[in-house]
């Protein structure tokens, strides 16, 4: 079986181990980097199957990050991580190219199935059609009415991010 290999971007040295390592006993090859200077040589140096990146690094950004790894390797793709999620922030890195989204603290099997997705790719229009009669919207389901600017971009927001497995909690009146 191929070695899928995968480089992690994370600039908390505890958290680059333990996310190497989850990925590492689920039999992946994993290289790391501190920040994204260095994350970007790698990536200009060596093909990787997918790129997990921290949002939040000094230097550059892991959305300044993952803008450049489309432009060397559009094909890969990239998981954003971030103890600092928002929704605003998951359409953003969704919109930019991120194939998935993940909030930190998250469990091993989280990483895992997210990765699984990604190399699989379940986020893809042919995985929705072939999903069971249940999971798909019916032809009945309600649809919500609004003329409120503000709802409307909630709902935008929230249909954009429904591709993920970013949690998504909408409250008001």
């Amino acid at each position: 079986m191929e070695r899928k290999s995968i480089l992690v971007v994370e600039d908390e040295r505890e958290m680059r181990v333990a996310v190497a390592h989850a990925l590492a006993h689920s039999g992946y090859s994993v290289a790391t980097a501190a920040n994204g200077d260095e994350a970007l040589e790698r990536v200009r140096s060596q093909a990787f199957r997918m790129v997990i990146t921290d949002v939040k690094m000094p230097r550059m950004s892991g959305m300044e990050f993952l803008l450049e790894v489309r432009k060397i390797a559009p094909q890969v793709p990239v998981i954003m991580m971030t103890a600092y999620g928002t929704i605003g922030n998951a359409v953003e890195a969704m919109k930019r190219g991120a194939c998935d989204y993940l909030i930190k603290p998250f469990s091993t099997e989280s990483l895992e199935a997210v990765v699984s997705n990604a190399w699989r790719g379940d986020r893809s229009e042919e995985r929705i059609a072939e999903a069971e009669p249940a999971l798909r919207p019916s032809p009945e389901a309600k649809r919500i009415i609004t003329q409120d600017a503000s709802f409307l971009r909630t709902l935008e927001y929230a249909q954009t991010v429904a591709a993920s497995n970013a949690t998504v909690l909408i409250q008001g009146e």
